[in-house]
């Protein structure tokens, strides 16, 4: 029996492929993790403002506008374009940390939507990670194809649409069928860094801002294991 096929977009930051600065650093943690997937039937889908050679595994789209929403739209042009076809789908921001075995984990399963019911963090200042568990999805949840593409809001499919945080709710009331990952095993690692522009909003400083994110623990996650940078 084939294993399920699933495609990762990512909207790359114009910094994230400039040598030597932070968004640099962490877009190439997120390169290594994909690289550590041990599953094959997977693509990454990024749209970027020019053409970069990552390997075949990679479809590079070139979009010069610096909005996420526009990005995300030529991605959906895309594939409305050239018709393919995944099982699953997600989405996964340069500055993120995938779980390198996640596509072995939702392989075996029958579900619609796989997704964190425990948000995870880790703060690449400190190598400490937080969870907290949060009653919305977040960006980063897998989704099958064919409920990618339904609609949330007016003419928005729901996997492009920008209100992740009500996508609960809309499947919640379809009845669509929900598995969450393991708190030991996240579909993701949000990552948190002191220069990042969400971090430098606050008037307290980085560290009042990593504890809206619950309490920081020096705790291991195996599937990350040889992925996060040692500290």
């Amino acid at each position: 029996m084939k294993n399920k096929s699933f495609l990762i977009i990512t909207t790359l930051h114009p910094e994230s492929i400039v040598d030597g600065t932070e968004r640099n650093r962490l877009f190439n943690l997120y390169l290594k993790a994909l690289e550590s997937i041990q599953y094959s039937n997977f693509k990454v889908l990024i749209v970027a403002d020019k053409e970069l050679n990552l390997g075949d595994r990679f479809k590079i789209i070139v979009d010069t506008s610096k909005s996420k929403e526009k990005r995300l739209v030529k991605a959906k042009e895309y594939l409305e374009n050239t018709k393919e076809i995944f099982d699953y789908i997600l989405r996964l921001d340069d500055d993120d940390i995938l779980n390198p075995n996640i596509f072995n984990e939702v392989d075996g399963l029958d579900c619609d939507v796989y997704t964190d019911e425990f948000h995870s963090f880790y703060d690449i200042s400190s190598g400490k990670i937080a969870q907290q568990k949060r009653n919305w999805f977040p960006n980063t949840t897998i989704m099958s194809f064919e409920l990618a593409f339904k609609n949330l809001y007016l003419d928005n499919a729901l996997f492009f649409n920008f209100q992740h945080s009500s996508w609960h709710e809309y499947m919640l009331n379809e009845q669509k069928l929900i598995k969450f990952a393991s708190k030991n095993n996240p579909v993701y690692l949000r990552v948190l860094n002191p220069d990042s522009i969400t971090s430098q909003l606050g008037k307290d400083g980085y560290k009042k801002y990593l504890t809206q994110f619950g309490n920081w623990n020096e705790k291991e996650l195996i599937d990350f294991r040889g992925v996060m940078p040692t500290h």
